[in-house]
């Protein structure tokens, strides 16, 4: 028997009956619906079909337990109709359904958004408009990749992402350049257009401290299910403070970067051991012993789509990371406080150690493309031996570590252990000299002379490995290649 399609058909926003106390789910007259043996949807958009002789699913957290049912109905020759709130394929069921269903089984009666309908309560043209959803996600990287953007951002919440929340995150990063509009509960009334029981513009401290109760909307009205609350964050310069966050170049100054004791790695030797790492956009860095963050900082502007993980053991030196990344507002930045190697997860990406996430919230830390080390091999040899065999072992396949020494004896050491560890290693000597005013004239000041070990990790039988964004790191310890 023909695997029967299945229908997925978005109802759009609730509509306001004249006469009605609250909004509710339009019942969509159509012929697939009319004649579907199976009705599937959440409980707001079931409810509308209650006289339907249709067998009804109401979707819920058991998902694998709906794909598995669906896929055996359509096989059966079921016709089967998924009722979903908004536009199926924004953030909707339509996508997991074309994932785990095959989209050719698929078809699609798209409505409209709950981002379309944000655009038309404000004004906004919604193409200009990046969007995220943090509903049932701990990870807020890609909330931090939409704003480094500048553009505005469109964000779907939940209780646990609440516009209150969104702003701390954003203040504690810096972010002031924006403002916040929270829309809730929004519907269609009699005539068709979109409203919202409530429409508030924010300032971010403003949002910090607002809040709105949960069943209802912050004027007492009830908030439906499916569209409860959805933010707006806006560029707003005329609410910028002056010792707000200015996006940042490449390239900082020492002076201009936060430190203890003048303790940082200097320019020069920033911009060498990130030119050798070759940060791309979309990869993950780790940047281990962090001190400052000033290779943190540089690295996350050129990861600006990817996230940077700065670990750092000293609670003050944690403290001037967080001042740095506030004063620059680099929001893909995350910072890890921890002696290595045991904050750094035996198999990252693949197990289920926990690591901070943006929201605060437990996370795998994921598999790095990159790794740096500048300050965090002292102390014994064995600690800082075991902290590059951790290191190695969750770089990706391709992936590149460069570590920075002062010391004969860090160079030999971490040379020795990286060739062990099967590394493509390459070791140069950088001596740069900064001008310093001399009577009426300057002079040059040596800095001091670093080692810059870059360590390769090239998989047997491949000359220019790479790794896929997002995929697991692979524990196994690549040998060095026969030479």
């Amino acid at each position: 028997m023909p695997y029967t399609p299945v229908h997925v058909f978005g109802l759009g926003l609730p509509v306001l009956e004249s006469g009605a106390s609250a909004p509710r789910f339009r019942r969509l007259e159509h012929p697939v619906i009319a004649a579907a043996d199976v009705l599937i949807g959440g409980a707001a958009q079931l409810a509308s079909y209650n006289d339907h002789p249709a067998e009804k699913i109401t979707v819920g957290k058991h998902m694998d337990a709906l794909y598995a049912a669906m896929q055996a109905n359509s096989a059966a020759g079921k016709r089967q109709a998924v009722l979903c709130g908004g536009d199926p394929l924004f953030y909707g069921l339509g996508a997991r359904l074309s994932e785990k269903l095959g989209a050719e089984h698929l078809r699609i009666h798209p409505s409209v958004s709950s981002l379309q309908a944000a655009a038309a309560l404000t004004g906004l043209p919604w193409e200009a408009l990046r969007s995220v959803s943090l509903h049932g996600r701990s990870d807020w990287f890609p909330l931090a990749h939409a704003l480094l953007g500048g553009t505005p951002v469109f964000v779907l919440t939940d209780d646990a992402s609440s516009p209150a929340a969104i702003a701390a995150w954003m203040l504690q990063r810096g972010l002031w350049r924006y403002s916040m509009q929270v829309l809730e509960n929004m519907y269609l009334d009699h005539d068709g257009a979109v409203q919202a029981f409530l429409n508030i513009r924010l300032s971010l401290p403003q949002a910090q401290t607002w809040a709105s109760e949960r069943g209802q909307d912050s004027t007492g009205g009830p908030v439906n299910a499916s569209l409860q609350r959805v933010v707006l964050i806006v560029p707003d310069t005329s609410l910028l403070p002056a010792s707000a966050a200015q996006p940042w170049p490449f390239g900082l100054a020492d002076a201009d970067v936060v430190k203890e004791n003048r303790l940082l790695t200097k320019s020069p030797i920033r911009a060498a051991s990130l030119a050798a790492l070759s940060v791309e956009p979309w990869h993950t860095v780790w940047d281990l012993g962090a001190g400052s963050g000033a290779v943190s900082l540089e690295a996350a502007r050129l990861a600006w789509q990817g996230r940077v993980y700065a670990v750092e053991k000293n609670s003050g030196r944690v403290a001037i990371i967080r001042e740095n990344r506030s004063r620059y507002g680099a929001a893909n930045l995350e910072i890890i406080e921890g002696e290595m190697p045991a904050c750094l997860p035996a198999h990252a990406g693949r197990e289920q150690q926990e690591a901070p996430s943006p929201t605060g919230q437990g996370s795998v830390l994921p598999c790095p493309e990159r790794i740096f080390i500048g300050g965090g091999l002292g102390g014994d040899r064995v600690g800082a031996t075991a902290i590059l065999s951790r290191a190695w072992e969750a770089l990706a396949p391709g992936g590149r570590m460069v570590v920075d020494c002062v010391l004969l004896s860090s160079l030999e050491l971490a040379r020795a252990a990286l060739f062990r560890l099967g590394a493509r290693v390459n070791v140069s000597s950088i001596q740069a000299s900064t001008s310093s005013s001399l009577a009426n004239d300057m002079r040059l000041e040596a800095l001091n002379p670093i080692f810059l070990i870059l360590a390769e990790k090239i998989a047997p039988g491949s000359s220019a490995p790479r790794h896929v964004p997002g995929e697991d790191c692979k524990p196994e310890v690549w040998k060095e290649e026969e030479r």
